[in-house]
C-alpha cells in the first residue's frame, strides 16, 4: 500500500509528502525509483543525488541502473545550476543508449538554454 499512497501524492502533485513516505534505504526497486521521481519533481536535487547513490549501490546487478542513475544525476545537476556537468553526463548517456528516455530532446533543450 505504500506504493499506492506515494502514487496518490504524485497525482496530487504533493511530491515531497510522497517522497517522505518511502524510506531512502528501500531495497524495493519500484519504490526506490518512484522516490527518485518524486524527489526530482519536488526539486529536491541534493536529496535526489543521495538517493541515486543509494540506488546505485543497492541495484548494482541491474544493468538498467547505470543508465537511470546517469539520467537522473544529469537532471539533478541541471537543477542545481551545474549545467555543463549535466550536459556532459547526458551526452555520455546518449553515446551508449541514444534513445534513452528522450534524452536527445532534453539535451537539445539544454544546449539551446546554454546558447
Amino acid at each position: 500500500m505504500l506504493y499506492d499512497f506515494a502514487m496518490l501524492h504524485l497525482f496530487l502533485e504533493n511530491y515531497l509528502a510522497g517522497a517522505r513516505l518511502i524510506p531512502a534505504d528501500t531495497t524495493n526497486a519500484k519504490l526506490c525509483w518512484l522516490r527518485v521521481d518524486l524527489l526530482l519533481m519536488g526539486r529536491q536535487f541534493v536529496d535526489l543525488l543521495e538517493q541515486l547513490r543509494l540506488a546505485e549501490a543497492t541495484f548494482i546487478d541491474d544493468p538498467e541502473t547505470t543508465f537511470s542513475v546517469l539520467y537522473y544525476r544529469a537532471r539533478a545537476l541541471w537543477g542545481l545550476e551545474q549545467k555543463f556537468n549535466a550536459v556532459e553526463l547526458l551526452e555520455a548517456l546518449i553515446n551508449h543508449t541514444p534513445e534513452y528516455r528522450m534524452a536527445n530532446t532534453l539535451l537539445n533543450e539544454w544546449k539551446d538554454d546554454l546558447a
